[in-house]
């Protein structure tokens, strides 16, 4: 028997990429964003102010300031369209062509993303709002082309079906479908 072997669940091990969905604003999304790399990420990020008291200073309290989600996903389809919305927050959608330049304001979005796990399960995360960061990399290069996506998550006070939203879940809803 090896040592140091933890106790685990091969049910909750998994690899490979997700399906990412994308919508308009306020909208459960189903537009496909196609084809990403395995490497998609979501950082969840939770700022800090912490309370220190006494001499020396300890810690007695922690409370959080600021609250963050960024998606990062790598395209490999050359999809204007999906560039111009999604990657850019530009409200022009084109399908073969990109226009870009003098917009100030950036087209939010929905997003979904889906994992099926080699158990059978679906890891599903729903982002009811997000804006796009505005910025694309269009690499030339002897390897696939690849193209990052980034999202910030933003607040919102209801669901996509216009249920009221309650603290601790404004950003996002991520669950294990068995």
């Amino acid at each position: 028997m090896p040592y140091n072997l933890p106790t685990f669940e091969t049910s909750n091990i998994s690899l490979g990429p997700c399906v990412v969905t994308v919508g308009p604003e306020g909208v459960e999304p189903n537009i496909d964003i196609g084809a990403i790399r395995a490497s998609a990420s979501i950082a969840i990020t939770r700022s800090t102010t912490d309370v220190l008291l006494g001499n020396p200073a300890l810690l007695v309290e922690r409370f959080a300031n600021a609250e963050s989600i960024e998606i990062t996903l790598t395209s490999l389809e050359w999809d204007l369209y999906n560039w111009s919305l999604w990657a850019l927050g530009y409200p022009l959608g084109y399908t073969n062509a990109l226009d870009f330049g003098g917009l100030p304001t950036f087209k939010k979005c929905s997003l979904k993303l889906l994992h099926r796990m080699p158990s059978g399960a679906t890891i599903e995360m729903d982002f009811w709002r997000c804006v796009p960061s505005g910025n694309l990399t269009i690499p030339f290069s002897d390897d696939v082309h690849e193209f990052e996506l980034t999202f910030h998550v933003m607040y919102s006070s209801e669901d996509w079906n216009g249920n009221p939203l309650s603290e601790g879940e404004q950003l996002c809803r991520i669950k294990k479908i068995e």
